[in-house]
């Protein structure tokens, strides 16, 4: 009933407002410290033999922070448990785990068992099977009939976005794209979408779809 909807309203709420603290406390702290020198940016590629440099921090936090979405719509858009939901965090997790050990690999390593590039690839290709793993475990919940139409419409979008995230990265192995238009152009613009669209898909659909035509029809 509009009980359980309130519940995992909470729960939803509780999540964008420890994301918003983290997020929050790591830019600003960016933001105060000094920077000693310019941080430069990814270079590495699936042929390119030059190492990959990029904030640590930064992917660490989201590593954490980026699966929270998808647990987010699926507590409020479909009939998924927590346990079911917390599947689509640990997919995600690991989609975000081997992308960042993909952008750490030493590019300059020689005589290993595996040439750089193609740990490179190896990382890409498990983190593409994992966002692939969260999409299917995401299609399959079963979507709350009040809300259907919304909810799959957002679930829709939130494949566009990710999936725009390997295909960036493609882009700039290819070198259709230079780094700098890679990180700063393409990443910055699709985490503001990505994470706008988690804000507004999980507070103003669901409550404005509740209060305005469907009370009474959760069960």
């Amino acid at each position: 009933g509009e009980v359980l909807f309130l519940s995992r309203l909470r729960e939803v709420a509780e999540m964008l407002a420890c994301i918003s603290f983290f997020s929050g406390v790591y830019y600003v702290f960016q933001v105060c410290r000094k920077h000693d020198h310019d941080l430069p940016m990814g270079s590495a590629s699936w042929f390119r033999d030059t190492r990959e440099i990029r904030e640590g921090r930064h992917m660490i936090l989201w590593t954490f922070l980026a699966p929270q979405q998808w647990v987010m719509h699926a507590r409020l858009y479909t009939k998924a448990s927590w346990r079911e939901a917390s599947n689509l965090m640990i997919s995600t997790a690991f989609t975000m785990v081997f992308g960042l050990c993909a952008t750490q690999v030493d590019m300059s390593q020689e005589h290993t068992w595996i040439a750089p590039h193609w740990q490179v690839r190896c990382f890409y290709t498990l983190a593409c099977m994992c966002m692939l793993t969260t999409y299917v475990r995401a299609h399959r919940f079963p979507m709350e009939p009040a809300i259907a139409k919304t909810g799959r419409f957002y679930l829709n979008v939130k494949y566009v976005i990710w999936s725009c995230y390997p295909l960036v990265y493609a882009l700039r192995s290819f070198e259709i794209i230079t780094p700098w238009q890679e990180e700063v152009l393409c990443y910055s613009a699709l985490d503001l979408v990505a994470k706008s669209l988690s804000l507004i898909a999980s507070s103003t659909g669901p409550l404005f779809t509740l209060f305005v035509s469907t009370w009474g029809h959760w069960h």
